[in-house]
């Protein structure tokens, strides 16, 4: 994984859209389109000079990027239904998945711990079937669902940073990348469909991705939906009214939704 020095975002507008733009930076490691705007990453400050010169008449914003400091998070071992442990250390094997704690959200977070849940719960629905696990973070969705007979995961994330910890993951616990893969890419980039799709992001994440999962959800597949406060629990039922709700459950602020594509 490249280490990234700078992020552009570039912005759509009536005099300077943002379409041409895709080809004229065909050559730049990493770039993800986002509705209105693209992300451009860039590896050094030759880079940068040689970008700024191409988008000089758009408006954007530049962002350095640097890992944040890791927050206190994954301290704890914790046991889901005393048939999956999540540690930070030990050996890996079918009941216990580790995690090296990082920038990611935590896996002892109560909103990961209820989506965790009901990924035991409804293993039916993603057995043997492909899914995507969006905003994946340390991968830790990814590698549950895979270890519990996921035919193939996607773990999709547009942080490098965050990646390459997902990927550092799927070596530690030994899951074969066929198995799943952890991409550096946008949503709206991906093309084919999915049996099952996990999204544990804050709201603002849900709202932006939202058409996007209705797009990739094949017909009668599930979408699981976490990391949703319980204030926005009714906006997000609001944006999937369309979808049949399977089951709903709230922790400690944090709730979670599955649905199903009728």
């Amino acid at each position: 994984m490249k280490k990234f020095y700078k992020e552009f975002v570039i912005y759509d507008s009536k005099d300077f859209p943002i379409h041409p733009l895709t080809i004229k930076l065909k050559e730049y490691s990493l770039i993800t389109k986002r509705i209105d705007l693209l992300s451009v990453f860039v590896e050094n400050i030759t880079k940068e000079k040689e970008l700024k010169k191409i988008i000089k008449d758009y408006n954007y914003k530049e962002f350095p990027l640097k890992r944040d400091k890791i927050p206190p998070q994954n301290y704890n071992n914790v046991s889901i239904y005393n048939e999956l442990i999540i540690s930070r250390r030990g050996p890996s094997n079918k009941k216990c998945i580790v995690i090296k704690p990082g920038i990611s959200f935590g896996y002892d977070h109560p909103a990961t711990i209820l989506t965790l849940k009901k990924l035991l719960n409804y293993k039916e629905l993603y057995q043997n079937k492909r899914a995507l696990d969006v905003g994946t973070g340390s991968g830790i969705l990814s590698l549950v669902m895979a270890k519990l007979g996921a035919k193939k995961v996607i773990g999709l994330d547009i942080c490098p940073y965050v990646v390459e910890e997902a990927i550092n993951n799927v070596r530690k616990n030994r899951i074969k990348f066929k198995k799943v893969k952890v991409i550096l890419k946008d949503i709206s980039a991906l093309k084919k469909n999915f049996s099952f799709i996990v999204a544990n992001v804050p709201f603002n994440v849900h709202k932006l991705v939202s058409n996007n999962v209705k797009r990739l959800l094949s017909k009668g597949g599930a979408l699981l939906l976490g990391g949703i406060m319980k204030e926005s629990v009714w906006l997000i039922k609001k944006i999937y009214s369309d979808f049949q709700e399977i089951d709903f459950e709230t922790l400690d602020d944090w709730s979670v939704i599955l649905l199903k594509y009728t």
